[in-house]
């Protein structure tokens, strides 16, 4: 008698949590730091301020949010999500009129992942001033 097994590879998801503020008032892509693991996501590998994936798998869905104050209301807060150093996506970017906060939201679905891939979100602001990345509501994850 033969039996068929069909094995499923399971995908460990990973979400990570800002842990403290961050600042910047650079032009250029900078990387965000100082994160936790999410108790939530036992997986979760942080090295280098960045979500080291564990599994190979397909259909997998990136998403974040960086939650931010900034001392000028005027000018473009962008905030984007690379995956082994390469943009993946579009920037995401708000210009807080007339506060000085907001929130920065990221989803993209169908992501090919292999073991050890890394993922980390980078921030900027165009036009003077300072965008502090904030802890509460700031979280960067892939499942």
């Amino acid at each position: 008698m033969f039996v068929a097994r069909a094995f499923v590879a399971l995908f460990t998801a990973m979400r990570m949590n800002k842990s403290s503020t961050f600042a910047t008032s650079s032009s250029t892509p900078e990387m965000v730091t100082g994160w936790s693991a999410d108790g939530g996501y036992g997986g979760t590998n942080i090295v280098s301020n960045q979500l080291k994936i564990a599994d190979a798998g397909t259909g997998k869905t990136v998403t974040a949010a960086c939650a931010f104050t900034t001392n000028v209301q005027f000018n473009s807060h962008y905030m984007g999500i690379y995956k082994n150093g390469t943009l993946i996506g579009t920037e995401q970017v708000l210009v807080p009129i007339p506060s000085t906060s907001g929130t920065l939201n990221f989803s993209l679905g169908s992501q090919l992942v292999a073991a050890n891939d890394v993922f980390d979100m980078r921030c900027r602001v165009i036009g003077g001033g300072t965008m502090t990345v904030q802890a509460a509501g700031t979280f960067l994850k892939v499942e």
